[in-house]
């Protein structure tokens, strides 16, 4: 487990760099949120006690792009259920999942800041070598 200082840290620096590049680059939101939204998936299962292809999660998440004060500020509300669906012969059966503790929140926040940042970090790398501002997925939507 890592030091909570170091997850923190992290979770407190990342985020403004993110938001500025995620302004520069909206097409790279999508392919965060996946990222975001499989790492919790994936936890979520786990803590139902089931396997991947056994359950189905459920999330909403809203991109917000300003602040109260108007300014730039992109940053992602994320609603998530707290259990999965099981799929039994065409009816969706609810599990819960267990709550999780807090050094498995701090895993789960470590995860997800580990794979985003080496994600935006491949993306940068392999964006030197094209031109214009395209994800290794996606192309910039026309205005």
């Amino acid at each position: 487990m890592a030091a909570p200082t170091a997850i923190a840290t992290a979770a407190t620096k990342q985020p403004k760099i993110c938001r500025i590049l995620f302004a520069a680059q909206p097409q790279l939101l999508a392919p965060t949120l996946q990222v975001i939204h499989r790492v919790i998936a994936t936890f979520l299962i786990k803590q139902s006690g089931l396997k991947p292809r056994q359950a189905n999660t459920g999330a909403v998440t809203l991109i917000q792009r300003f602040g109260s004060a108007a300014n730039l500020n992109i940053h992602l509300h994320c609603l998530v259920l707290d259990g999965v669906y099981l799929n039994c012969d065409g009816a969706a059966i609810f599990h819960e999942a267990a709550p999780p503790s807090t050094d498995e929140l701090e895993a789960v926040l470590l995860k997800i800041i580990t794979r985003t940042m080496h994600q935006l970090t491949t993306w940068a790398l392999s964006s030197k070598n094209r031109s214009g501002p395209t994800s290794p997925k996606q192309t910039p939507m026309a205005p």
